[in-house]
């Protein structure tokens, strides 16, 4: 960057996104997850860039002159987008913010492609690349692309409630057994949904004075959380724990999409084909919570349950160890930089050639290897977690908040921040 420094010796800053308007109409579509990243880095950069502005279409302001009232002195651009969808701001210093969580990447421009089909190569584009994890860093580095930093989105633990009273904030939230048969017509599967929705205080009054929570937050329609083995192992594990309960919060995308048709023909085709499989203990909900509420909802639950076969960061289970829920999950990609045993429970999984069609990596071109856990591996490290004695699951709860914290509180995650604009020539305030 050249030029004369903006007031106080920072740059102007800008952020753009590729998901506009209304969250709560765009949870579940595509890149949905870069917005919530996008929040987090805004309100952390807010007190050190408070003219910070957000470009729908950065692309559009070619040169200084093109933008209304432009900023004096240098410009900063976060750029939280797919490869597909970057979009640079030239008269800017441009810094692609991308979560990736796969060992492969499309490095080259085939015939007929757009050169936004190379991965590489937009990132590239760009002067230099922000990711949330060493995995990432690694892979991008490995396949050509310069200047790759490790700078995450960072976490800010809430003040928590009693279990009690996250409850009670939650009584109202509507919620319905899992009950699917592959032999329903969609009509039918939404009907015996709809059929079945009660709130949460009425499920857990019916359900057990004992129930010991576990929560999953997910897109049913991401192939890389194995919604599959995540049901189908607390389901087997309930048979030995009938006591443990899981809320099932699927976020989907599209505005009107109801519960019945979430926990109907939606989640029926996320599960393996044939599946029939009715369980009291696995409830599902697909509202929208505020951020009280999901404060709430990561304070009521114990544990937290987690299946994925790749993560570029996973905001909710580390929200959720923030909150001391003990994070029973699988590990490898984004998820080795902050779960080890000390911090959690592990769930094992097999590495294996990757056969399913719907994984974004498959844009590479190219064959890769993910480690998946199976329904039993996801039951056995469920048993795990209840066969914890109380001061033990504390003891994983407190290490769990206190590795989030090291690696991703604003204190870390700025320090970061603050070493590579000062690599820029720029000092923000201490």
């Amino acid at each position: 960057m050249t030029g004369a420094k903006a007031p106080g010796g920072l740059p102007a800053l800008f952020i753009s996104t590729a998901v506009s308007g209304d969250i709560a109409r765009n949870l579940g579509v595509a890149h949905y997850s870069y917005n919530f990243a996008a929040a987090r880095f805004r309100t952390l950069l807010a007190q050190d860039f408070p003219a910070l502005r957000d470009l729908v279409m950065p692309e559009y302001y070619a040169t200084r002159a093109a933008m209304p009232a432009p900023p004096a002195g240098e410009w900063l651009h976060l750029i939280f987008r797919s490869t597909g969808e970057i979009r640079l701001l030239k008269p800017a210093w441009n810094i692609a913010c991308f979560a990736w969580e796969f060992p492969v990447l499309k490095t080259e421009t085939l015939p007929g492609e757009a050169p936004t089909a190379n991965q590489a190569g937009m990132l590239n584009s760009c002067d230099e690349v922000w990711v949330a994890s060493q995995f990432a860093r690694n892979v991008l580095q490995s396949h050509g692309v310069a200047q790759v930093h490790v700078v995450p989105a960072p976490i800010s633990r809430p003040k928590v409630p009693g279990r009690a009273a996250c409850l009670r904030l939650l009584a109202g939230l509507p919620v319905t057994q899992l009950r699917v048969n592959p032999a329903w017509p969609d009509a039918l599967a939404e009907a015996e949904a709809r059929a079945g929705e009660t709130t949460l205080d009425a499920a857990l009054r019916q359900f057990s004075a004992r129930a010991v929570l576990f929560l999953a937050i997910l897109n049913p329609e991401d192939a890389r959380k194995n919604l599959d083995a995540l049901i189908r192992g607390f389901h087997c594990h309930r048979q030995e724990y009938p006591d443990s309960l899981l809320l099932l919060k699927l976020i989907r995308g599209g505005d009107g999409i109801t519960l019945a048709e979430v926990a109907g023909g939606i989640l029926r085709t996320a599960l393996g084909p044939g599946t029939a499989l009715a369980d009291p203990g696995i409830l599902i909900c697909n509202a929208f919570l505020s951020e009280p509420e999901m404060t709430a909802l990561y304070g009521a639950a114990p544990f937290y349950l987690c299946t994925s076969i790749a993560e570029g960061q996973n905001l909710p289970l580390l929200e959720a160890m923030i909150c001391e829920a003990v994070a029973v999950s699988t590990t490898g990609t984004a998820m080795d930089d902050y779960l080890s045993a000390d911090c959690a429970i592990p769930i094992a999984s097999t590495a294996r050639p990757n056969d399913d069609p719907r994984l974004a990596g498959l844009v590479a071109g190219r064959n890769f290897t993910v480690a998946r856990a199976s329904a039993t591996d996801v039951a056995h490290a469920l048993n795990r977690a209840r066969q914890l004695s109380v001061p033990a699951r504390e003891r994983l709860a407190h290490a769990g908040r206190e590795q989030v914290a090291r690696l991703y509180g604003p204190a870390a995650v700025r320090a970061r921040i603050t070493d590579r604009l000062c690599g820029l020539g720029i000092a923000p305030s201490t």
